[in-house]
């Protein structure tokens, strides 16, 4: 490489990994909101990275809960909280419901 290619390149990289400017740009998603009524693995996820790209993910549980709170037992952390849970959850606003409460319907 020539030192005026490897110059270019250099400028090049430094002005898109500038760290003042890294975080400025806008979510894509930013203003979506999602309601999240599925379980198990991959509904979570999508959803997940959904929440990633900026949307605002509202997830709602069941009178049961999430699936995901009992795939890993023995490894059950704060407040019912497993790793398989938080992987997929970590941005999310959570909601819980008993459906077949009156009051909730």
């Amino acid at each position: 490489m020539t030192k005026d290619k490897q110059g270019s390149y250099f400028d090049f990289t430094r002005e898109m990994m500038n760290s003042c400017e890294l975080f400025d740009k806008p979510e894509p998603l930013k203003g979506v909101r999602v309601l999240e009524v599925c379980y198990v693995v991959l509904g979570p996820a999508a959803c997940d990275y959904l929440a990633e790209f900026g949307a605002e993910v509202i997830k709602f549980e069941g009178q049961k809960g999430d699936q995901m709170r009992f795939v890993t037992p023995y490894a059950t952390y704060w407040k019912n909280m497993t790793p398989g849970l938080e992987i997929e959850n970590h941005n999310k606003y959570w909601v819980g419901m008993h459906l077949g409460n009156p009051r909730a319907k």
